[in-house]
Parts: C-alpha cells; sequence; structure tokens
C-alpha cells in the first residue's frame, strides 16, 4: 500500500484500518538482561500459510488452534511442525476471539453477538449464550478466568464480565471513551495473571493494568516519558505464565516485558522507519492475535493470510 508524502498520521491509521478491515511503532532490536538470558530471533523461523484469514489463535496441551474465516470458519488444530491435525466446520460466523478453558478443556468461541463453547477433547458442542450488551463490532477479545468470560468491547468502550455458564452480566470495567485512567479508545486484547487484568487500550496506545478482584485501575504501560513504554497500536496481548512475561501485539511488532513493565526486546517487520509510511508487504508483522508454546512464538499475521513462527536463540 503507498501513501502520499502528505498524508497525516490519523489519515494513515484510517487508510490502513480500512485495508486491514480490523482496529488496528517501529525501532530497533533492544535487548536487556533478565531471567532468560537467550533472545527471541527477529527473523521468521517458520511460515504456515494453510490458514485463510486467520483470525484468533491459542495454545492447548502440545497443539496449536487457529480460527479462520472466509466463506465459512474453521477451527484448525496444528502440531508444533505446522501439520494439519484436525480441522472442524463452524458455519458461517465470523469468529472474533477464541480462549480455552485450560482445566475442562472447553473451547470458549465469539462471534459479534454470542459465546458459544467446543470441546477440544471430543469436539461436542456445549453451551450458547448472547452476549448481554448490544453491539455493532462484537468483542475485540475473549478471556476466560475462574468462572468468569471477560469480553473487551471495542465499541462501547468497556469490557465486560460475564457468568461462564450463562453469559449473566457481573459487573463493567471502564467508565466510557476518553485518555483519562479507566476510560478506553477501542479496548481489544486482553490476558490475565494471578493479581491483574491487562488491556490494549488500542488508541491511546498504551496498556491498561486493573486489579482483579477490585476491578479498579492500577497501572499502565505507555507513559509517553518512557521511551521504552511507548506502543504503536497495541492490538494483542499474551501472558506467559513459565516466564513470567508480557508479549504485546502492534500493528507492525510484537514487544516483550516483565511483570513490572520493564521493556525486554521488539521483534519487528520492518527494516527503515521510513517504511512505515511507504509500503506495507509481505515482511510487515500485524500482530493481531498470538500465544507461545515451548520456545516458540506464534503470531497471527492476518492481512498476509499467515501464521509466523519465532525461535529463542
Amino acid at each position: 500500500m503507498s501513501v502520499d508524502k502528505g498524508i497525516t498520521r490519523k489519515d494513515f491509521l484510517v487508510s490502513l484500518f480500512a485495508k486491514l478491515n480490523f482496529f488496528y511503532r517501529d525501532v530497533d532490536l533492544l535487548i536487556i538482561e533478565y531471567d532468560d538470558q537467550r533472545e527471541w530471533k527477529g527473523r521468521t523461523s517458520a511460515i504456515w500459510t494453510e490458514c485463510e484469514n486467520p483470525t484468533a489463535i491459542i495454545s492447548y496441551q502440545q497443539n496449536i488452534y487457529v480460527a479462520t474465516y472466509r466463506n465459512e470458519s474453521l477451527l484448525m488444530c496444528f502440531n508444533t511442525n505446522g501439520k494439519v491435525l484436525k480441522q472442524l466446520n463452524l458455519g458461517n460466523r465470523w469468529i472474533r476471539s477464541i480462549d480455552v478453558d485450560e482445566k475442562t478443556g472447553l473451547l470458549y468461541i465469539a462471534t459479534r453477538n454470542s459465546i458459544s463453547t467446543q470441546s477440544l477433547l471430543n469436539f461436542h458442542h456445549y453451551t450458547h449464550w448472547h452476549i448481554p450488551v448490544a453491539s455493532s463490532l462484537g468483542p475485540g477479545k475473549v478471556k476466560v478466568n475462574n468462572g468468569i468470560c471477560y469480553l473487551s468491547m471495542p465499541d462501547k468502550n468497556q469490557v465486560l464480565l460475564c457468568q461462564l455458564e450463562n453469559g449473566e452480566l457481573l459487573e463493567k470495567i471502564g467508565t466510557g471513551q476518553g485518555q483519562e485512567k479507566g476510560q478506553f479508545d477501542r479496548p481489544l486484547g486482553m490476558t490475565l495473571n494471578n493479581k491483574c487484568l491487562y488491556v490494549c487500550d488500542s488508541w491511546n496506545q498504551r496498556i491498561q493494568i486493573f486489579d482483579k478482584k477490585s476491578r479498579k485501575f492500577s497501572h499502565q504501560w505507555g507513559e509517553n516519558n518512557i521511551k521504552q513504554q511507548r506502543f504503536f497500536l497495541p492490538i494483542s496481548i499474551y501472558y506467559h505464565h513459565d516466564e513470567n512475561t508480557f508479549f504485546v501485539g502492534e500493528c507492525y511488532s510484537v514487544q516483550i516485558f516483565t511483570e513490572d513493565g520493564t521493556f525486554i526486546q521488539q521483534i519487528r517487520g520492518w527494516e527503515n522507519e521510513k517504511d512505515l509510511f511507504n509500503e506495507i508487504d509481505d515482511s510487515c508483522i500485524i500482530g493481531t492475535d498470538l500465544c507461545v508454546l515451548h520456545d516458540q512464538l506464534y503470531v497471527v499475521d492476518r492481512r498476509n493470510d499467515r501464521i509466523r513462527i519465532f525461535n529463542k536463540s
């Protein structure tokens, strides 16, 4: 995609979102020391092209599950070598997001106005309930944790907390659209650890962190005065339990942080900063969703109809 040299940043983003059909920075690779001294390689180690228009990805047990949508939705199960093990047709619903309950093996599937469950053990269909708040866009992300279903709602600028079994609305996080603490502008990706809920506040270029018990705003990543906490449209976020690190998928890169927000590394898809406003090509990382299994990072590159895999050196 070529861009007029005189185009404003806002106009460029609007044009980009339109071409990506999604709500969707670029600095040199920087490494600092932390417990695991191995780096994530900046170059793709493998590419899976079997996924047409991939929308979401998770890891469960030893496999990777990818939701795709073109004329109909598919749930594809891959081993770590990229071999398709199973494929399930989910009909003509556009899947916005998926998440799995590790204890039960139930997959939670978010479409524009409903949540359904599918067992990853026997692929039987179980529950189905409607999202309790009407939305023209549907959820940006679904996460399940301790009996609660978390749904980020980008057009409502809120996060919904629903009863996992029946969708009963328990609480809303977010006080509307804005830049103040606790306000959102297009919340998308989410993740949780034992203490907090992390939300990609995409158009505010930050990650907002809320206490999981009180549901109150705690702090944020993305302060303007902290150079190594700057984001360019954070879309997705993944918590890697084994290493206690966070992976943030942006419009053109993946950034990695420690639990306290200390920057570790950035994996990017652009060779030069000037390329950002010139052309989108096949080197571009657009991290609409991501996950980690063992020492491999899997990134949904939706625009290029593929999954990109990065290894640790």
